[in-house]
């Protein structure tokens, strides 16, 4: 909304004032809902005809979206008026409209805000798939005043892996759904400090939170007691061969404190580096086209062989062949 990726077109309501001296003046229409919206002295909200229970404000998301969230505001500056307090209602495309209800199945009616400046954010615990949403009023200060914002993720995106820049092509994209929600591998420790250590993984900011998790276990800074290796560091080069680290550790009053390990590492057409948490694959395996590709071009030399050797050659043989 207060992007203005939606267009104005997309953002209706059940009514908005008019002034009675001027009909064709749309300074509270819908399309100044928009989050922090300045508009002018007397604007800045989308502002109701009518002063009645029900009146709602409408967003349409262009396609089916997740909304985990909503942000209302009140009218800017020379107006004191919000509403107070308000219920959603979405749908989606051909669907019939519904009321949200949280994570226990009740209906839920949000408050919380409090002059006409300071943005409200209320979470949904039960985050919905809708393509439109409306804000509908409840309570009020003065007149049904609103400026909102809708929080969510799209259902699609896309994923892209790499391999080495000497390989042609170097880079594949393909469509995946958004809520794959699937956690990534548990990071290496960290070093022991104040007595833990602690790890962390990940999964996509469009799912249910937690988005990330850590695990922390207590570990002795004294101890001398070598702690696990760390991951292997990325190859240092990215076509040929190079090199590839990793590191441990022990207590810091030990002496060496860490060690690392390196190895040698090959980067040729062979294989993928995985760049997008979770989307593991096989190797791109080129060379497995080009020796189909050569066994049908030694297959069609074998057979002219064989041909001019039995046909052309002996042309006897043709017929003893036959026979």
């Amino acid at each position: 909304m207060e992007s203005g990726a939606i267009p104005d077109s997309r953002i209706t309501a059940s009514s908005y004032w008019i002034i009675v001296n001027n009909p064709s003046n749309d300074e509270h229409a819908p399309y100044h809902g928009r989050l922090n919206e300045v508009a002018g002295i007397y604007v800045g909200a989308w502002v109701a005809n009518y002063d009645n229970v029900g009146e709602w404000l409408q967003v349409d998301l262009g396609e089916t979206k997740r909304v985990s969230g909503v942000i209302v505001q009140g009218r800017q500056y020379a107006y004191v008026q919000w509403v107070t307090s308000y219920q959603l209602r979405y749908r989606t495309d051909g669907g019939s409209w519904r009321t949200y209800a949280d994570i226990h199945g009740q209906q839920t009616i949000f408050s919380g805000i409090t002059n006409t400046r300071t943005p409200v954010t209320n979470l949904l615990d039960n985050p919905i798939r809708a393509r439109y949403v409306r804000f509908v009023a409840y309570s009020w200060i003065n007149w049904i005043s609103m400026r909102v914002e809708i929080l969510g993720c799209n259902y699609q995106g896309s994923q892209t892996r790499t391999r080495n820049s000497c390989c042609s092509p170097s880079i594949e994209t393909r469509s995946v759904n958004c809520w794959e929600c699937s956690w990534s591998s548990w990071s290496s420790w960290s070093t022991c400090s104040g007595g833990s250590q602690s790890r962390r993984r990940y999964r996509g900011t469009c799912c249910d939170r937690p988005h990330d998790e850590t695990q922390t276990q207590p570990c002795n800074t004294n101890t001398c007691e070598w702690g696990t290796w760390q991951s292997w560091t990325s190859c240092s080069t990215s076509c040929g061969e190079g090199r590839q680290t990793r590191a441990r550790y022990r207590g810091q009053s030990c002496n060496p404190m860490h060690e690392e390990d390196t190895r040698t590492c090959y980067n040729n057409c062979d294989g993928t580096s995985n760049t997008n948490g979770g989307w593991t694959t096989s190797f791109w395996n080129i060379e497995r086209v080009t020796l189909v590709t050569l066994g049908v071009l030694i297959g069609i030399v074998i057979s002219g062989v064989l041909f001019w050797y039995c046909c052309i050659r002996d042309p006897d043989r043709v017929h003893r062949i036959n026979y």
